[in-house]
């Protein structure tokens, strides 16, 4: 099933939120995975917002296979949690000067969930790496 497209479902008077939710629907019911709505997802986050509004893991059930955590806020924005040490937030930034477009970053997110699910991204881990506290500047 291919997921509606971002610009079926974004306008200009609607946030990020309705595009990460039908995104949500699409993992779930495209993917063999497991949906925990909980709060407790935000803390997937390296730096957790204040105003969380909704969290929605995904938990792929091929144990290969990492985690995807959606954080929606009452900006409103989306973060986004991929495997154990990747944050991606939409929009990028929040201040007015950067004014970022809506339209292009609700296209990023669905982007950023498709490239990941499809193997686009990946994490690997040294077990050499030495734990910072040993590591000599």
């Amino acid at each position: 099933m291919t997921p509606t497209p971002v610009s079926a479902i974004y306008s200009d008077s609607c946030p990020l939120h309705p595009v990460a939710l039908t995104l949500i629907e699409w993992l779930q019911s495209t993917f063999d995975v497991d949906v925990e709505q909980t709060r407790s997802a935000a803390m997937d986050l390296i730096n957790v917002p204040d105003d969380v509004v909704q969290t929605v893991r995904i938990v792929p059930r091929n144990p290969d296979a990492a985690p995807l955590a959606f954080v929606l806020t009452g900006f409103p924005t989306v973060h986004l949690h991929a495997g154990l040490l990747q944050d991606f937030h939409f929009p990028s930034c929040a201040c007015d000067a950067c004014d970022e477009d809506l339209t292009s970053t609700a296209e990023d997110l669905e982007w950023t969930v498709r490239t990941i699910v499809a193997g686009g991204y990946s994490e690997r881990f040294s077990p050499l790496a030495r734990p910072l506290d040993q590591v000599q500047a």
